[in-house]
């Protein structure tokens, strides 16, 4: 049976949600999932901070007031409602309201400049839920993986500030969920979502491989017509798509990479327009160096002792830095958590 997903644990009543997992393994994918799946029964609106923030100097008032800006925008454009002019025209006047959302005269209307920015989302939500016809509000927030751990707590405290009237979905970085400090973010009755890497080993990684068939085929548009003019070094069984799924850990980011790194090596070397098994090899040496280099004295035995085990035994700020650059995997093998090195890491160990 599949693990629930966002959506099941929504419509379940279980709010906040909060998503972890390795860099590039599809977060901001699950909850662009999760907000197209609840969208009948919630104003499910995704909130991707990165894009308008720079995270490393978020602070809370920004993150409501982008969240607020962000929920008025779906509000205007995808749900036609009529939202109060006054609102739109205080939010315009601090900056996250997207083109073409404001009144068109703007001015016109009396600006509370000193009231409160988490209150001036509480009345944007309020307002949102009481003209829709879905009632209930679902905030997806996207980036906050980015933000340091001090400025990071801060914007969870916002948010806890809103819980009461929204539904509230937020990924959240490696130190939020591990070690001293995370009882601050992950409270009892909170809920912690794992989006582990795609199992891509033996016979349950069967399914997992052509996954990434599947990526790379909406990726590079690419139909089986197409993929079978390839040579067979490229579509057959254990050929560069399987190879690049296997040494990508499960990671659709770290395939991806290695997939396009070994197209350019192709064409660059050799003039090809599909690579082949050495330039697999030549992509893999790459992203191998890439880790080398974030590798420091200690790494390679706490790698080794972790390998298969639940990461207890390692120092948490080491941990911490592992994971946050895919050098450590978090994966479920036999419903229990095991660290395992990234496959290429494992080249190096």
């Amino acid at each position: 049976m599949d693990a629930p997903r966002i959506p099941d644990w929504i419509l379940t009543g279980r709010s906040p949600l909060l998503v972890v997992g390795p860099v590039g393994v599809g977060k901001s994918t699950e909850l662009a999932f999760a907000a197209q799946a609840l969208k009948d029964s919630r104003i499910a609106c995704l909130v991707p901070l990165d894009r308008f923030e720079n995270m490393r100097t978020l602070t809370a008032e920004q993150a409501l007031l982008r969240v607020a800006g962000r929920l008025a925008y779906v509000a205007v454009r995808a749900l036609h409602l009529p939202i109060t002019p006054a609102l739109l025209d205080e939010l315009d006047m601090y900056g996250v309201l997207a083109g073409g959302v404001a009144p068109k005269v703007t001015g016109m209307f009396p600006v509370r400049s000193e009231r409160d920015v988490g209150d001036l989302a509480i009345l944007v939500i309020r307002e949102i839920a009481r003209k829709s016809t879905q009632g209930r509000v679902t905030l997806l927030i996207d980036g906050l993986e980015k933000t340091p751990p001090e400025p990071a707590r801060l914007v969870f405290d916002a948010l806890e500030g809103l819980h009461s009237e929204v539904e509230i979905v937020v990924v959240v970085p490696w130190h939020a969920a591990y070690g001293p400090g995370a009882e601050t973010v992950i409270v009892p009755g909170e809920k912690l979502v794992v989006v582990p890497p795609v199992e891509v080993e033996g016979q349950a990684g069967t399914a997992g491989v052509e996954f990434f068939r599947n990526v790379a085929a909406r990726r590079l548009r690419l139909d089986e017509a197409t993929i079978a003019q390839a040579p067979d070094t490229f579509g057959a069984p254990g050929g560069v798509l399987d190879t690049c799924a296997r040494l990508s850990g499960g990671i659709p980011r770290s395939f991806l990479q290695l997939l396009a790194d070994a197209v350019s090596y192709a064409r660059i070397l050799d003039g090809k327009d599909w690579p082949e098994p050495v330039h697999v090899a030549q992509a893999v040496a790459d992203q191998r160096e890439s880790f080398r280099r974030l590798l420091t004295p200690g790494d390679d035995d706490a790698l080794r002792s972790v390998d298969g085990k639940d990461g207890r035994n390692m120092a948490l700020e080491q941990k911490l830095r592992l994971l946050a650059h895919g050098v450590l995997l978090e994966r479920h093998e036999k419903g229990q958590p095991v660290m395992r090195p990234h496959p290429i890491v494992k080249s190096l160990l």
